[in-house]
């Protein structure tokens, strides 16, 4: 079978594993739960990458959530849990990665883990990897970094090597993946102006030299990077990239994936055209967010509502801090592209939502918004 459609028979197989998924917003939408069903978690903030685009501050400080403060959180959240993001920092660098994981499973039955990896590490990523399919049964998804090849990504990453790591990474996590179908390889590229003159190339290159990627997603820059020199590149350039970006999601998802994909990447030009939220923010619904210094948020981009070295997880959920940022975000005083948040954001508004991504099933091509030309 070939590879292209070998990716599109495991997506469609995702998709079906993602009913439950879906049941869930429906019934969070119609009899709310009143407790978020994802959680990033910043599990460290050791990291071995120097990433100008990186808008986590305080890296390499040695702080992180201990792990009675973990299980607190685990101890908060629902079961059935949708999903659980560990990063950093470096999440491999936390070396009870596999212990973290695997409370989520037995406590949350948390449906899927999302782990995102730098690569400088090889045997210990791939090590680790298995040790969390070992010892949980929800689908784990590794996403690489890639943003750039050769030489030109170690620069971007400040590692000399990082590129060649990387694509170790890789190849030990595609031979695990051929044995276990729980384990998926996602690629992730983060557009700025340092990356987008190679994506055309990169695209291309991930899907010669790393077939067992099931899929390379992208994420417009988000945040205060460390180097302020690093932005997003012109909204021209941004529609330039629209159609390559566009045919890339065709080329690894469904109809229906591929039109989520879409309709988002539209939905965020329009975005940064107009700096505001359209569809409204639905975060503080579905998702918290805990740092590596114990702060509790609805998003990373927004100010803390808590911390955990000094209230119960309980108490900062109900707050009047809380309250005052969940009034602040739907009263639309802020706006972002975060690539977790907004395909929920699409799903809780499905009245809005529907027509266009079925115009975009339908029709081979549509227009970019025009606030977006």
């Amino acid at each position: 079978m070939p590879e292209s459609k070998r990716n599109k028979v495991s997506t469609a197989s995702r998709m079906a594993a993602r009913t439950k998924l879906a049941h869930n917003i429906i019934r969070k939408t119609i009899a709310p739960s009143g407790k978020p069903t994802n959680l990033i978690l910043y599990v460290t903030s050791y990291c071995g990458s120097k990433c100008p685009m990186c808008f986590v501050r305080g890296l390499n400080s040695g702080a992180q959530p201990t792990m009675t403060q973990i299980e607190e959180i685990s101890k908060f959240f629902p079961k059935p849990m949708s999903g659980l993001a560990l990063t950093g920092g470096d999440p491999f660098l936390r070396k009870e990665l596999p212990d973290i994981a695997e409370m989520f499973w037995k406590n949350n039955a948390v449906e899927a883990i999302h782990l995102p990896s730098n690569g400088i590490l090889p045997e210990t990523h791939s090590k680790i990897v298995a040790e969390i399919l070992r010892r949980t049964g929800c689908e784990v998804t590794v996403a690489i970094s890639l943003d750039a090849m050769g030489e030109k990504y170690d620069q971007i990453r400040g590692v000399n090597g990082n590129f060649e790591k990387t694509l170790k990474t890789y190849d030990l996590l595609a031979k695990m993946a051929e044995e276990n179908p729980r384990l998926k390889i996602a690629v992730n590229t983060v557009i700025t102006n340092m990356s987008y003159p190679t994506i055309p190339s990169l695209i291309q290159f991930v899907r010669t030299r790393m077939p067992r990627v099931w899929m390379h997603d992208f994420d417009l820059i988000r945040g205060e990077p460390l180097d302020p020199n690093v932005r997003l590149p012109p909204m021209a350039d941004l529609l330039k990239l629209r159609p390559i970006l566009r045919e890339n999601y065709d080329h690894y998802l469904n109809k229906a994936g591929a039109a989520l994909k879409k309709y988002q990447l539209d939905l965020n030009l329009k975005v940064l055209a107009l700096n505001k939220q359209i569809p409204p923010c639905k975060a503080p619904e579905t998702y918290l967010v805990v740092d590596h210094y114990s702060n509790v948020s609805f998003c990373e981009l927004t100010a803390p509502i808590g911390n955990l070295n000094e209230s119960r997880l309980e108490e900062i959920w109900k707050s009047d801090k809380a309250k005052a940022r969940r009034e602040f975000i739907r009263q639309r005083k802020c706006w972002c592209t975060h690539g977790c948040f907004q395909p929920l954001n699409i799903l809780y508004a499905p009245f809005k939502s529907a027509f266009p991504i079925l115009k975009e099933i339908l029709i081979k091509e549509v227009p970019a918004p025009k606030e977006a030309q």
